[in-house]
């Protein structure tokens, strides 16, 4: 099963957009929309997801959004859009698409304007509920359900999900057919913390009694079914995944733009400007296997490729760690196997590896505190394997805790130096902080399933650190690391 999605658009804060009198001058949606159905055709998508957010809450300069001479002509035209599409469209309502707090629409006029009325007018959802912002789509030929949920349910830029939604979810999970699979749409995510802003920056409420409700009906229905349950979200403008409980929660970025001082380490971002930038996420599930792989077509590419369920992390358990001796667990390695690492051997032996005593050994030289796109990808094809990695780098890598003078690589509080070579185009928007490969690496060196460790000797101390079952250790310069696995 494939379906293309795409979320946040927010085309009503563009100033292009504050004149909605015809096609030209809404040609940010149409643009992007239209490159998302090319896509949909290419790939045979059995529907498609738009997860909310096309901003009705921005008529600021103007004043309060109004319904007749605004919001109700901004949504037929974004229903236009989709006009021709010979699959069924889910439709998502975002937190900014009720319009302001101040004046706001209610579902049902929202529901009318999208789902209630692709029902009505063609190809539509299976089961809507009585506002239409709720529902779900089935698709018999691939064994899948897709659940739609309102993540806004308690109003205008607000979050939360209601007691009937959940009530009506539970019995939408009980009569899914045996053997189907379920994946979920929303415009919020349903994790707890996932795609949540560093520092707490626009900290999000998804402890609220809605929100663990349907966590817990989506775990209860992995565990007695035995197949994982896939839960879609924007909301967050980042890229982030993680797989709980049976229950592979997925965040994308899509159309939506952070600035750099909320990008939290452990999630991905790609720098991007709507009115020149078009994009769109296709998600394929294999019923059979239980197997989701999303893959981005146009702007971000391959750093927003995934693999899900994510398993967790393989690799090392930190048994002992003292000044330059390090003794790990590492499942899968049969035997005690001790290694020894120095200083510089990183930069001897950039971008090499080898399997000695069932461990994959790779070597990147990151001296400068920055990984090249060349670095990445050669870390990528080399923990794709099945064996355990032993990660040795020039420069400690950030793990939480940590401070920048211990681990400079990937540190969100790392500056460029006045003479770096990119400083002039990072000072912007990035703050002069590290680049977003570097960023991406290492959300893809914590988030590895077969992690044995990170190891350095670097700086005038000696740490470990601990991060997701990501183990690294540090002697200090000078000295050398020694490392048993398994004694």
């Amino acid at each position: 099963m494939v379906f293309p999605v795409v979320a946040d658009m927010h085309s009503e804060s563009e100033p292009v957009m504050k004149k909605p009198t015809d096609w030209k001058g809404w040609w940010d949606s149409k643009m992007h929309l239209l490159y998302a159905r090319r896509a949909a055709r290419a790939f045979g998508a059995d529907f498609f997801a738009d997860l909310g957010d096309i901003g009705m809450d921005r008529w600021n300069k103007g004043g309060l959004p109004d319904w007749e001479s605004h919001m109700k002509p901004r949504m037929e035209l974004q229903y236009q859009l989709y006009s021709g599409c010979r699959i069924p469209v889910l439709f998502a309502v975002g937190n900014h698409d009720l319009g302001h707090p101040k004046f706001q629409i209610s579902k049902q006029q929202w529901g009318e304007c999208f789902n209630l009325r692709q029902k009505r007018e063609r190809l539509g959802a299976t089961q809507l509920g009585a506002d239409g912002t709720w529902g779900y789509l089935d698709i018999p030929a691939k064994r899948t359900r897709a659940i739609l949920l309102n993540t806004t349910d308690t109003g205008a830029m607000k979050e939360g999900v209601s007691a009937e939604q959940t009530e009506w979810l539970a019995g939408a999970l009980d009569s899914t057919p045996a053997g189907w699979r379920v994946v979920a749409l929303s415009h919020i995510s349903l994790h707890e913390t996932l795609g949540d802003w560093h520092n707490g920056a626009g900290k999000r409420h998804r402890r609220t009694d809605g929100f663990v409700r349907v966590r817990t009906l989506f775990e209860r229905f992995a565990a007695s079914r035995g197949t994982p349950v896939f839960s879609v979200a924007g909301h967050s403008h980042l890229d982030a995944e993680i797989s709980e409980n049976g229950v592979s929660y997925v965040v994308t970025q899509s159309y939506g733009t952070t600035p750099w001082q909320k990008i939290d380490p452990l999630t991905r971002y790609s720098l991007l400007n709507r009115n020149a930038t078009l994009l769109v996420d296709m998600f394929a599930l294999k019923p059979s296997t239980g197997e989701m792989r999303v893959f981005r077509i146009g702007h971000g590419g391959e750093s927003a490729d995934r693999v899900l369920p994510r398993d967790a992390n393989l690799g090392a358990r930190c048994a002992a760690f003292c000044g330059s001796e390090a003794r790990l667990v590492v499942p899968g390695v049969s035997r005690t196997v001790r290694f020894r690492v120095s200083e510089g051997e990183a930069a001897q032996r950039d971008m090499t590896a080898e399997t000695r005593d069932g461990i994959r050994f790779v070597w990147i030289d990151n001296k400068g505190g920055e990984i090249t796109k060349a670095q990445f990808d050669f870390f990528a094809a080399e923990s794709a394997g099945p064996a355990p990695v032993a990660l040795i780098l020039s420069v400690p890598l950030y793990m939480a805790g940590l401070s920048v003078e211990e681990a400079p690589c990937a540190h969100p509080d790392w500056k460029m130096p006045p003479g770096h070579p990119e400083i002039a185009t990072r000072t912007g928007w990035l703050g002069g902080g590290h680049s977003n490969t570097t960023l991406h690496f290492r959300w893809n060196v914590v988030n590895a399933p077969r992690l044995a460790g990170v190891f350095c000797v670097y700086g005038r101390s000696a740490f470990s650190a601990v991060e997701r079952g990501a183990v690294e250790c540090s002697a200090p310069a000078g000295t050398t690391l020694d490392v048993a696995v398994n004694a």
